[in-house]
């Protein structure tokens, strides 16, 4: 009986350690999951982002998708403005002072695929800056 009480004394023993691994396991991956859940906006930047969903619209279209290969789904959010004409804008009052400006735009492009010019008029406290160029040729 001595060799018989050895093997069970070795199997709870092992047994004692899978549980301790599971448990340690299972805290580990609770652990985990709850810092997952937390949400985060992604890193701490020195700029402010606006989106132009957003903003004040006139005249523009706000599209949403989760559609791969979309302009709406491929902008941060899954939204974007849809500005189709002369006088359509978007327009934000800036939370601080700024020195610069980017703009992310997506234009459509020729028939043929060789690229196609287009502009979008800037302006500050209702007075105009300039034109910004846009093209769909590096698209």
């Amino acid at each position: 009986m001595g060799p018989f009480k050895n093997t069970v004394s070795s199997v709870l023993s092992i047994r004692e350690v899978i549980c301790r691994t599971r448990f340690f396991a299972l805290v580990v991956l609770s652990l985990v999951s709850i810092h997952s859940a937390q949400a985060f906006s992604g890193a701490t930047v020195p700029w402010t982002t606006y989106e132009a969903e957003n903003m004040t619209i006139s005249g523009g279209t706000i599209l949403s998708s989760y559609a791969a290969n979309t302009v709406a789904g491929e902008s941060s959010g899954r939204q974007c403005v849809q500005l189709n004409g002369t006088g359509q804008y978007v327009q934000f009052t800036a939370q601080a002072a700024a020195n610069s400006i980017v703009v992310r735009y997506s234009v459509p492009d020729t028939s043929g695929g060789g690229g196609a010019g287009y502009t979008l008029s800037l302006y500050t406290n209702g007075v105009f800056v300039e034109e910004l160029p846009m093209t769909s040729q590096y698209s």
